[in-house]
């Protein structure tokens, strides 16, 4: 067999679940430390750019209402320097188009931004905002777009044109560290809530599927050690929510009763007549053997009757087997039906018979016999026309008054019940 068949077959179902679990949680949890970064990042990007948009935005219109009222240069830069001061993490610049400039005055930062800062230069052209980040510090570069408003001022542009641009610095410290802080906590909690989710997925899996084909196994090795089939109304009441194992079970036990029903046929084959159905020898022995044991133990008395049909050979040579074989059929089923129930009837030879009666004293034995020689003789049966019946022999022998060993008291039944049957003889 394949070695690593081999192996994989010294672990449970449940132990491989376990580990598959192990596995797979443990998968997750590098891909979300893999992950953290970019999400980190991403996340920064989107809140600063938030962030950085409403401050311009802000901004615009803090400069836009001074603009409106007619406020100079000097005025402007003051609104700038306050924002500055309520905000000063941030850092804040103006940077002017060329047209603009030239109406209302160029600032060394502005021309310097035109010059040399492609992004900036990008913005202006585009109209699109730009967010980037740069050593420890996130920038974003916001458009300053000429309305229908800004044209009535600023006549050298038209509507749409960009008038420049405000540059917001940010320290990506002030982002990163709550953001990271609130970000593992929830990796945490997503790391706690996924492993008690796998466990109870676990558990569950344990209860209704790794259980019920543990109950399976066990009675399997119940009847592999006992060589005897258990009841199934236990394994059938288990609760399988599985559709599979519920087939599974039900198959199961439907085999074991299949089983169970054969080997009762079989048992019924091996220890019964096949002709009248009651006991043969063989059981007789092993039944006579246990009810002795019993009786001794208990101090009970045992009755043996040994039986012999007196007139059956003569039925049988003159009416043929089939004539014969009616009569013993039908002295079988009323010995069955009129002994007790207690009694063991068994054909141990062709036309002989004995009785096993438990708890029968010598007085009672008397009686016994008589009912069972009245009830012989008193069975006919009506074969080809002609009302047939026979008599009997019978030899008695008690525990303990005749022997303490079954051999002893199957001897002393049977010439017992040869001496009967040579007075009967003489008697005829």
């Amino acid at each position: 067999m394949n070695p690593l068949a081999l192996t994989f077959r010294r672990f449970s179902i449940a132990q491989l679940l376990l580990a598959a679990l192990m596995v797979l949680l443990t998968c997750a949890a590098m891909a979300i430390y893999l992950a953290s970064d970019i999400l980190t990042q991403r996340s920064i990007d989107e809140l600063a750019a938030k962030q950085a948009r409403k401050t311009s935005q802000l901004i615009f219109q803090s400069l836009y209402g001074v603009m409106q009222k007619g406020w100079i240069k000097h005025d402007i830069q003051d609104v700038v320097t306050r924002i500055h001061y309520t905000l000063p993490e941030i850092d804040i610049h103006l940077v002017r188009n060329k047209k603009l400039a030239e109406m209302f005055g160029e600032s060394e930062y502005s021309l310097e931004q035109r010059e040399h800062s492609a992004q900036v230069n990008q913005v202006m052209e585009s109209g699109q905002e730009l967010l980037r980040a740069e050593a420890d510090r996130l920038h974003f570069i916001y458009p300053l777009v000429a309305d229908e408003g800004c044209i009535k001022c600023h006549t050298n542009v038209q509507e749409g044109y960009v008038n420049g641009v405000i540059h917001i610095t940010f320290p990506l410290k002030e982002l990163k560290v709550p953001l990271s802080f609130a970000l593992t906590n929830i990796i945490h909690i997503f790391g706690v809530i996924t492993l008690l989710i796998l466990l109870i997925q676990f558990f569950v899996f344990r209860r209704f599927f790794v259980q019920p084909i543990m109950n399976l196994t066990e009675h399997i090795l119940t009847i592999r050690e006992t060589r005897e089939l258990p009841s199934q109304k236990t394994l059938r009441d288990s609760p399988t929510w599985f559709r599979e194992l519920h087939h599974l079970t039900e198959n199961f036990c439907d085999l074991m009763q299949n089983l169970n029903s054969a080997q009762n046929r079989l048992r019924d084959q091996s220890e019964r007549d096949e002709l009248t159905g009651l006991f043969n020898r063989r059981f007789f022995n092993r039944t006579f053997a246990a009810e002795l044991s019993r009786a001794k133990r208990y101090k009970h008395s045992v009755a043996l009757f040994m039986l012999d049909l007196n007139g059956f050979k003569p039925i049988n040579d003159t009416y043929g087997h089939g004539a014969g074989d009616a009569i013993l059929q039908a002295l079988g089923r009323e010995m069955q039906n009129k002994l007790r129930d207690n009694d063991i009837i068994a054909r141990v030879g062709g036309d002989e018979f004995v009785v096993l009666a438990p708890e029968i004293g010598s007085q009672g034995a008397s009686q016994f016999e008589e009912k069972l020689r009245s009830l012989i003789e008193q069975t006919t049966i009506v074969y080809e026309g002609e009302q047939l019946s026979v008599g009997t022999s019978i030899g008695v022998a008690l525990y303990p008054d005749h022997g303490d060993e079954a051999k002893q008291l199957l001897d002393f039944a049977d010439e017992a019940m040869y001496a009967d049957k040579r007075r009967r003889k003489g008697l005829a």
